[in-house]
C-alpha cells in the first residue's frame, strides 16, 4: 500500500495543480506521495462541492426547477475546485525573478548597482508564511469550505433542531399576520363608529332600535373582541422583541402570541359562519355596513390562509444554516472538519520544499525552477530566430524585387557603360548583403569584394533583435550607455580650432 502511494499517479497529479511531467521525472517516492495527497484531497473537495450544491439546488428549487439541481451540482463543483487549484498554485514559492524581487533597502542606490536578493533568500523570506496575500487566501478558502459543508450540516441536524424551527415558523407567522389584521382591525372600529355615528341609533323609533341592536350586537362584539386581541398582542409583541427577556421566557410568550393568534383566526372563520343569522334590514343602509364589515371579515381570513400556506410550505432553508449552527454542537466540528479539509493540500505544499531528493541537492522547486528557466529562455530564442528569420526573407525579396525592376535598364547599361552597371551591381550587394542569392566566390570573384569587406557588410546589415537589458528575457539588468559629456567652451574650442 505504502509503494502505491508512494508512485506517481497522474491523475491525482492533475488534480494537484502541478506539472504531471515535472513530478515524474523527479520520481521522488516522497514527493509523489505528497502529491498524491494534495491530488486526492482536491478530488474529494470537488465530490463534496458537487454533493453539497446538488443537496442545496434540490432544498431550494421547488417541482420542475428541482432537475437543474444536478447539473448545477456539476458547474459549481468545477467552478470551486478550479478556483481552488488557481489559489493552490500561487502558493507555489517564487521561482523566475522579478522586478519587483529586488532588495528594497537599495532604492537610494542607481538601478545597475542594486544587489538582487536571489531565490534562496526569496524561499527563505516566503517560509514566513503568514502575509497579508496568504491571509486573504485562506480566508477565501475557509469561507468556500464552510459554504460548501452548510447543506451537509442541513442534512445531518435539521432533526435536532426541528422544535426551534417550528417555534421560529410560528413567530414569523404570527408578526406577519398580526402586521396586516392590524390595518384590518382599525378598519372594522373606522367602519363600525362611523355607521353608529351616522345613524344615531339611541335616537331611532323603538321598533327600529330594537331591529338594529338584534343585528348589530355581534358585529359589535366582534369589534370589542379584535380590539382586546390587537392590544395583548401588541403587548406580547413588545416583550418578545425586548433585549432583556431571556430567551426561555421568549419562547413562552412566542407560543403565547401563536395562541392569540389562532384565537383570532378561529374567532374570524366563526363570525363569517354566524353571519348568516344576521337578518337583512333595508333601513338606516344596514345592509351595505354589514356587507362591507364581513368583507373586511373574508380578507382578513383569506390573507390569513394564504400566509399560513406560505410559510408552512417554506423549507426556511438558510433559517435552518443559521440554528444548526447557533445551537448544535456536531455542527461546529462538521466545519472544523471542512476547513482541515480544505487546508491540508496547502500545509501538505509547503512540506514539499522541505524535501530534497538524494539525486538533486534542491528541492522540488528548485528542480522547477530548472524546467522553467530552460522553457522560457529556449522559447525565447526560438522567438529571436523567428524574428530574425522573417526579416531575413523580407530583406531578400526586397533585393529581388529591386534587382528585377533594374533589370531592364542594366542590360542597356552593361552593353554601353558596363563599368557604370557593375558599379550599380556592388552597390545593391553591399546594401543588402547577406540577403542575396549571389554566393560568396561570385560576389568574390565578379564584384571584387574580398572577405574582410563582406564580413563588414554582414555585420552591419545583418538585422538581430535589439536587446535592451543584459539578461533577456527577464530584463532586470539595462544596458548602460556610456555618455561622455563636454563643457560647452570646449564644444565651442572644438569648432574653432585651427588644422
Amino acid at each position: 500500500m505504502a509503494v502505491k502511494i508512494s508512485k506517481a499517479n497522474p491523475i491525482l497529479h492533475l488534480f494537484s495543480g502541478e506539472d504531471g511531467e515535472m513530478i515524474k521525472q523527479l520520481d521522488h517516492p516522497k514527493i509523489n506521495r505528497n502529491f498524491n495527497f494534495i491530488g486526492f484531497a482536491v478530488m474529494f473537495i470537488c465530490i463534496l462541492c458537487f454533493v453539497s450544491a446538488v443537496i442545496f439546488s434540490f432544498n431550494i428549487l421547488s417541482g420542475i426547477g428541482k432537475i437543474g439541481s444536478v447539473p448545477i451540482g456539476i458547474f459549481w463543483g468545477f467552478a470551486v475546485t478550479t478556483i481552488y487549484l488557481l489559489l493552490l498554485y500561487t502558493i507555489s514559492p517564487p521561482l523566475l525573478v522579478d522586478k519587483k524581487m529586488f532588495n528594497k533597502k537599495n532604492k537610494g542606490v542607481e538601478k545597475s548597482k542594486k544587489k538582487f536578493l536571489f531565490e534562496s533568500e526569496n524561499l527563505k523570506n516566503f517560509s514566513d508564511w503568514l502575509t497579508l496575500s496568504m491571509s486573504l487566501r485562506i480566508i477565501f478558502i475557509g469561507l468556500f469550505a464552510i459554504i460548501t459543508v452548510q447543506p451537509f450540516n442541513v442534512m445531518l441536524f435539521t432533526s435536532l433542531i426541528q422544535n426551534d424551527l417550528d417555534l421560529y415558523k410560528s413567530h414569523y407567522k404570527s408578526e406577519i399576520i398580526l402586521e396586516t389584521d392590524q390595518s384590518k382591525i382599525e378598519q372594522e372600529i373606522n367602519l363600525l363608529e362611523d355607521y353608529l355615528r351616522t345613524v344615531h341609533i339611541n335616537a331611532l323609533p323603538k321598533e327600529d332600535y330594537t331591529e338594529i341592536s338584534k343585528n348589530i350586537n355581534p358585529i359589535i362584539e366582534k369589534v370589542q373582541y379584535d380590539k382586546s386581541f390587537l392590544e395583548k398582542s401588541k403587548n406580547l409583541k413588545g416583550i418578545i422583541i425586548d433585549k432583556k427577556v431571556k430567551r426561555s421566557k421568549k419562547d413562552d410568550f412566542i407560543v403565547e402570541l401563536n395562541s392569540e393568534i389562532q384565537n383570532e383566526i378561529a374567532s374570524d372563520e366563526e363570525f363569517l359562519s354566524k353571519s348568516a343569522e344576521i337578518e337583512t334590514y333595508s333601513k338606516y343602509e344596514f345592509n351595505v355596513f354589514k356587507k362591507n364589515f364581513n368583507k373586511i371579515i373574508e380578507d382578513k381570513v383569506t390573507n390569513n390562509k394564504y400566509v399560513y400556506n406560505l410559510i408552512d410550505n417554506n423549507s426556511f432553508y438558510l433559517r435552518r444554516i443559521i440554528v444548526i449552527n447557533t445551537l448544535v454542537p456536531g455542527a461546529f466540528f462538521l466545519n472544523v472538519f471542512s476547513l482541515i479539509l480544505f487546508l491540508f493540500p496547502i500545509y501538505v505544499k509547503f512540506q514539499i520544499r522541505k524535501i530534497k531528493p538524494k539525486t538533486n541537492a534542491q528541492s522540488f522547486y528548485y528542480f522547477k525552477k530548472e524546467k522553467e528557466l530552460n522553457f522560457v529562455n529556449l522559447n525565447y530564442q526560438t522567438f529571436k530566430t523567428n524574428f530574425e528569420r522573417k526579416f531575413a526573407q523580407r530583406q531578400h525579396r526586397s533585393f529581388v524585387r529591386i534587382k528585377e525592376n533594374l533589370e531592364l535598364s542594366m542590360v542597356k547599361l552593361r552593353a554601353y557603360k558596363p563599368e557604370v552597371a557593375q558599379k550599380i551591381e556592388k552597390e545593391l550587394i553591399a546594401k543588402f548583403f547577406p540577403y542575396v542569392d549571389i554566393s560568396e566566390n561570385e560576389i568574390y570573384r565578379k564584384y571584387g569584394f574580398s572577405s574582410g569587406e563582406l564580413s563588414e557588410l554582414k555585420k552591419i546589415n545583418r538585422i538581430v533583435f535589439y536587446e535592451k537589458y543584459l539578461d533577456p528575457p527577464f530584463n532586470l539588468k539595462p544596458v548602460k550607455n556610456t555618455i561622455v559629456e563636454f563643457s560647452g567652451q570646449k564644444l565651442i574650442n572644438d569648432v574653432w580650432r585651427d588644422e
